[in-house]
């Protein structure tokens, strides 16, 4: 007879060790966290239950938010000592730079590394994603955001509250365009217009195509990433957030 959930669980979960000694208290803290994320992953793991895994999901996010505030809070805790022994004003440094930097550093300790390579993971979407919808938020668009990877393959996508149903599959599409065509959509646009070198194109690859704004491919220096797509505002909208997220993506990484 086999091993219940139970019993799995707690087999796995034995092999997680965390070790909090000579750690300063943030860092003890921050271990727990990744010490409570691979729990929840672990009877996500062999949870039969939708409710439930649906649950935990939220939980995790959670603990994933939490993690991210405590870098920022730690960067920007390191950032004043540093200006208080330099002796300069903070009326010397913007407010926003300050931002960009703690944003900056938040992001590659969420993705896990200190620079991105070739692959776009996870971690470096849900961030995106995230950030987007901070900027959505305050323009008063709910949306749907999609991030893909370089081979238009969709890494994760969320919808926010009210957002219309048809968003998703546009948003979705719109990642998927900007990451296999290697262009925005609205540049697309233009070449897609009656006369144009691409007329026509949005009949292909199954009608995923999308030919207005919202979508932007996600480049480090001259390499592609992915492709980003927003939809659930006006074009001007969806194309004004896929261009922010476009610009935090390069702010991280730069």
């Amino acid at each position: 007879m086999g091993d219940s959930m139970e019993e799995k669980v707690n087999s796995k979960n034995s092999d997680i060790k965390i070790n909090v000694q000579n750690s300063t208290q943030i860092g003890r803290t921050y271990k727990e966290l990744n010490f409570l994320k691979e729990r929840i992953t672990n009877v996500m793991e062999y949870c039969g239950n939708e409710a439930v895994s649906s649950f935990l999901a939220g939980a995790l996010n959670e603990v994933g938010k939490a993690r991210i505030h405590m870098v920022e809070t730690t960067i920007k805790d390191a950032v004043s000592e540093a200006i208080d022994k330099a002796g300069i004003s903070l009326n010397q440094i913007t407010e926003d730079q300050i931002s960009q930097a703690i944003s900056k550093a938040a992001f590659k300790d969420t993705a896990g590394t200190r620079k991105i390579t070739e692959k776009l993971t996870l971690s470096h979407a849900k961030f995106l994603i995230e950030e987007i919808e901070k900027e959505a938020e305050r323009l008063g668009v709910a949306a749907v955001i999609a991030v893909a990877d370089k081979g238009a393959r969709t890494i994760a996508v969320h919808a926010m509250n009210d957002s219309y149903i048809a968003s998703f599959d546009i948003a979705l599409n719109k990642a998927y365009t900007s990451a296999a065509l290697k262009m925005s959509t609205m540049q697309l646009k233009t070449l897609s217009q009656p006369g144009g070198e691409l007329y026509g194109i949005q009949h292909t690859n199954e009608g995923k195509i999308v030919i207005f704004g919202g979508g932007e491919p996600l480049y480090l220096k001259e390499n592609l990433l992915g492709g980003l797509g927003v939809s659930g505002g006006t074009e001007s909208q969806d194309a004004a957030l896929a261009a922010y997220g476009k610009e935090k993506f390069k702010e991280a990484f730069s």
